[in-house]
């Protein structure tokens, strides 16, 4: 099979007024799991993968997961096999974490350049002790880019996101040479993470905060970035913190260029509605679409305790925010926690982590339509004996140019150490 790379952050599509119908049971889709993961001692091939998987140009899958050899995750490929199935397994490099210089824990979502080079973050390890950024080739042949330092760096100190550029929004793959954008949980000025650019300039790596949170859950600017970032065609830079804002709940923020610098401001404080139904603590990235409204989900709070699906879109010089969906937490799922996915139709993809008809999460779809939005179960996990499926799906889902979703689980599998899976529809 052949993939086309649409990336982690496709194009969406504006769209009415919402109403929130009850979820859809899956119609015409197929599920199957590629891949097991092993937590077992003596596994070499590593587990969950946090990060989910992207498509490279010759349609094999690749991720970074847990577990390994030395516990703190590995680099993997899923390859096409004879009978043109994603179910080749190949390990192709085990980080070793603690202080070791490649660092540990690769627990974010990948992207690749034209040649099918990766690029990610390690949250843990590296020469001096705050993670990494790292490369590795198609083969699996790893080199570091950047060593972040451990306790109040000014640049930041362990990555809670993985990277992103300007282009990977609307599915351009990465050129190799532009500035790459990520987010830390620690650091800064203020010692609560910050905002990151790194760029290769003469052959020598740089990275610069471009913002520095603050460190109380009282920040009124928001606090813990999470999920990745998102940037426009003009280089905005958008993302959420999932504490803070004015009600302590969460927020979205923009990062606008103004020179050399930039410039900070809040686009939406959650919990900003009565009892919370817009939602709280928001743990996923943003999509942004053509026209540049940007939708994500909050993982608690809404009208039902169970999570929501927004929308903002611009509004001369602000945003308006909208719910799309309120999560149920029954046969619809709950807790979305990662960026959702699109198909050119205008359908929006997810995971979330609660839910379904085992109360282990489920694969969903969101369709706009002129009653407005509604949801369809792809595929609720821990289904068949054993969970053989897979259970708790935290990444991110990617598609192919046919339509064919892929993602990963938390747990579930052969040996409960999650899965890679296909979704065909």
């Amino acid at each position: 099979m052949r993939y086309q790379f649409w990336g982690l952050s496709p194009v969406l599509l504006a769209c009415g007024v919402a109403t929130f119908p009850l979820a859809t049971g899956a119609a015409g889709s197929s599920f199957r799991v590629l891949h097991s993961g092993c937590r077992l001692a003596g596994c070499p091939d590593g587990a969950a993968s946090a990060g989910g998987v992207i498509i490279e140009s010759d349609g094999s899958l690749f991720g970074s997961g847990d577990g390994g050899k030395n516990g703190r995750g590995v680099l993997f490929r899923l390859t096409a096999n004879a009978h043109g199935q994603d179910r080749d397994y190949a390990r192709l490099h085990t980080f070793c974490g603690g202080t070791c210089r490649d660092g540990g824990n690769p627990d974010f979502s990948l992207v690749r350049d034209a040649s099918g080079n990766v690029y990610g973050t390690a949250a843990e390890g590296g020469a001096d002790g705050g993670g990494t950024i790292f490369a590795a080739s198609p083969e699996g042949k790893l080199i570091v880019l950047h060593a972040f330092c451990a306790g109040s760096c000014k640049t930041g100190s362990v990555p809670s996101s993985g990277l992103t550029y300007q282009g990977a929004a609307f599915g351009e793959a990465y050129d190799g040479v532009s500035p790459l954008y990520g987010t830390t949980g620690q650091g800064g000025l203020l010692n609560g993470g910050t905002v990151y650019a790194f760029a290769r300039q003469d052959g020598k790596a740089h990275v610069r905060a471009l913002y520095s949170f603050c460190s109380t859950l009282s920040c009124n600017e928001g606090a813990a970035p999470l999920g990745g970032l998102t940037v426009d065609a003009a280089g905005n830079i958008f993302g959420i913190a999932n504490l803070g804002g004015a009600q302590g709940e969460g927020a979205v923020f923009e990062l606008s260029p103004n020179g050399r610098k930039y410039k900070y401001r809040v686009l939406y404080n959650f919990c900003s509605q009565q009892s919370c139904t817009d939602g709280i603590r928001p743990a996923a990235g943003l999509t942004l679409d053509s026209a540049a409204n940007l939708y994500g989900t909050t993982i608690r709070s809404g009208e039902h305790d169970e999570g929501t699906i927004f929308q903002l879109s611009p509004n001369g010089a602000s945003y308006t925010f909208q719910v799309l969906y309120q999560f149920v937490g029954q046969g619809d799922g709950g807790a979305p926690e990662a960026t959702m996915a699109i198909d050119p139709a205008g359908n929006l993809f997810g995971t979330a982590v609660q839910g379904g008809g085992a109360g282990a999460g489920v694969a969903f779809e969101l369709s706009p339509g002129n009653g407005g939005w509604s949801e369809t179960v792809l595929h609720s996990f821990c289904a068949e004996p054993a969970c053989v499926d897979g259970s708790i799906p935290y990444s991110p889902l990617t598609l192919d140019a046919e339509g064919h979703l892929f993602g990963s689980t938390a747990a579930g599998g052969a040996t409960n150490a999650g899965v890679v899976y296909q979704i065909a529809r």
